[in-house]
């Protein structure tokens, strides 16, 4: 009797450990099940199992959107999101989720096995149905980014990102971030085609963008060095431009952001707005500043429409957001700089028109436009001896081809650099920004 006692007591304990292992394989489908009530009594259970070490896979495919995490889907996805109200109280978000996916702009038929090194970059945001009743909700989520380095986020009203992670381990990206109203018009790209006059077509709510790698000397978006990448991961910027985007040369950030003026009732003038924020990394390795609470508005050089403005600063957490001071569209592309805590190696404000003596241990700096596809003989920006070896190079929206500069076939802006040899050193004496429209 004994013994029948003891065999059927193993029996009940395997089909209980066997009953407690069920619950733990994931879905094969791959979906994300729902998350039980705080009343369920399945959650203590289930918070008890150890979380696995996060395995990064194989880099996605050009253009499939990457699915919500699960057990089964440790990289490469996004995590549930939180909704807060405009009185703080964080809730799991109600409907909608994140999206994501890598491409590198060649259309939703690539099917090319997506690269890490900048070549490639990522559409980002969250999916609902927004209105106008939802512009004081934040939303936060993470997108878990495996080998992919968040380096600079554009993306509508943006508050507050946070990095994790390596690219050892996988880089996360946390996002707060609310719906923001866009205005639309077909062919309203440059200021030429969307000026003070021009009327949206239609508007909506939405939070989206794209997420760029930074490459290093690269024809992507790049910088000269590892050290520049590592201080500048983080960086987002803040607009609702129905066309936007962004380029960085010489420490300053261009960026085109343009929409109809008006809204739909023609009368209605379109709001926007351009922020920047430059993580605290960059503030101190970089511009030389010992904290953010050294920085004030006199160490900043913005721009709107190539004209100096003063903007306004929001220290946060882990860096500095500035606000340029756009309020309304057309076609306000400004710039923004932090200037050098160290004076004597910095240039003038991007846009203005000062000119420095011929010894150039400053560079003059000048702001002008260029139609797309259209390009100017390089002597006529600087007339320079050949003996002095002049070397011409260019960043964003156009190119030093021959003796010319070619602007690109698309908007944005782009800056052009002169540096002529001097004994046995190479010294810039001109640095000038463009419009390209």
């Amino acid at each position: 009797m004994g013994k029948k006692l003891k065999a059927l007591s193993q029996a009940l304990v395997a089909i209980s450990v066997g009953v407690f292992l069920a619950d733990l394989v994931p879905d094969p489908s791959g979906a994300a099940s729902t998350p039980p009530s705080s009343s369920s009594s399945t959650s203590s259970t289930s918070s008890t199992v150890a979380t696995p070490p996060r395995l990064i896979t194989e880099v996605p495919v050009a253009s499939d959107y990457w699915p919500r995490c699960a057990q089964n889907v440790d990289e490469y996805c996004w995590e549930q999101a939180t909704e807060i109200d405009a009185n703080g109280v964080e809730v799991p978000a109600r409907e909608g989720g994140g999206y994501a996916y890598c491409h590198q702009g060649k259309g939703m038929s690539d099917r090319t096995r997506c690269a890490t090194d900048g070549s490639f970059w990522l559409e980002i945001g969250y999916t609902n149905n927004f209105d106008a009743n939802d512009v004081d909700t934040t939303y936060r989520w993470k997108v878990r980014l495996g080998k992919f380095s968040p380096d600079i986020l554009m993306l509508g009203n943006t508050l507050k990102t946070v990095v994790t992670g390596d690219v050892e381990s996988g880089w996360t990206l946390e996002i707060w971030a609310k719906p923001t109203l866009k205005a639309y018009k077909n062919g309203c790209f440059s200021p030429q085609t969307c000026d003070d006059k021009t009327v949206a077509e239609s508007v909506s709510y939405a939070i989206n963008g794209y997420l760029r790698i930074l490459g290093i000397n690269a024809s992507w978006p790049s910088v000269s060095s590892e050290e520049l990448r590592d201080s500048l991961r983080g960086t987002f910027i803040s607009t609702n431009g129905m066309s936007q985007s962004w380029t960085f040369s010489d420490d300053t950030f261009f960026v085109t952001a343009i929409g109809p003026h008006f809204l739909t009732d023609g009368t209605t003038v379109s709001p926007g707005y351009v922020k920047v924020f430059l993580p605290e990394s960059y503030v101190v390795r970089q511009r030389g500043y010992a904290s953010l609470a050294e920085v004030s508005t006199d160490d900043l050089a913005v721009t709107i429409s190539g004209k100096a403005v003063t903007a306004g600063i929001e220290r946060q957490e882990h860096g500095l957001l500035v606000d340029t001071g756009v309020r309304h569209f057309s076609a306000p592309n400004p710039t923004v700089k932090l200037l050098a805590k160290d004076r004597s190696v910095e240039s003038p404000q991007i846009g203005s028109s000062t000119t420095l003596p011929g010894k150039a241990t400053n560079p003059a700096t000048t702001s002008r436009s260029l139609k797309r596809g259209s390009s100017v003989a390089l002597s006529s920006i600087r007339p320079v001896k050949s003996s002095l070896a002049p070397r011409w190079t260019a960043r964003g929206k156009c190119a030093v081809k021959g003796k010319r500069l070619v602007a690109a076939s698309s908007p944005g802006s782009c800056s052009v650099t002169l540096s002529v040899k001097k004994g046995t050193k190479r010294t810039t004496i001109l640095r000038r920004s463009y419009v390209v429209s």
